[in-house]
């Protein structure tokens, strides 16, 4: 990729473009298993759990319910961070 870059004559980096993502780039969802998917790939620490509240199709007010559901397999610290912790650090 460097070099591809490079040799088009863009702005020389000294990242990898997945260390770039990762440092740059937040997902969010409501309900997704494929964003469940992602903290194996991505790590938790960037992805949001949406609400989407008051939007007439948001999940609430079934929100404790839909996250009990789509995080119940993850570890008290990711949900807390998925759902407040690292919007809080943004």
């Amino acid at each position: 990729c460097k070099e591809y870059w490079d040799d088009k004559g863009g702005i020389p980096h000294q990242m990898k473009p997945s260390e770039l993502f990762r440092r740059q780039v937040y997902g969010t969802f409501q309900q997704s298993p494929t964003a469940m998917r992602l903290p194996e790939f991505w790590g938790p620490e960037n992805l949001l759990w949406a609400s989407d509240y008051p939007h007439p199709d948001s999940i609430w007010p079934n929100s404790v319910k839909t996250i009990a559901e789509t995080m119940g397999h993850m570890g008290a610290d990711e949900v807390r961070a998925i759902c407040g912790g690292n919007a809080a650090k943004l």
